[in-house]
């Protein structure tokens, strides 16, 4: 499985699944600032589940897709 950490997710966190060797990568290696839409939509395009602690409106697999192409 892998997972995109948001910018609101702990640093720590993410550094100790990273070193468990999880497939994990940060938003802030991609781009500080991204909007929720271009976070999941950046997921979606990675196949990764998003880790996250921020209120994100819930938009279906469709609506992303969409936005995305």
């Amino acid at each position: 499985m892998k997972f995109l950490a948001d910018e609101n997710f702990p640093l720590d966190s993410y550094k100790a699944l990273k070193e468990e060797g999880l497939d994990i990568k940060s938003v802030l290696e991609v781009k500080a600032g991204l909007s929720d839409e271009e976070v999941l939509s950046l997921a979606f395009k990675e196949g990764r589940t998003l880790l996250t602690f921020g209120k994100i409106t819930v938009i279906t697999r469709s609506t992303v897709r969409q936005r995305s192409l």
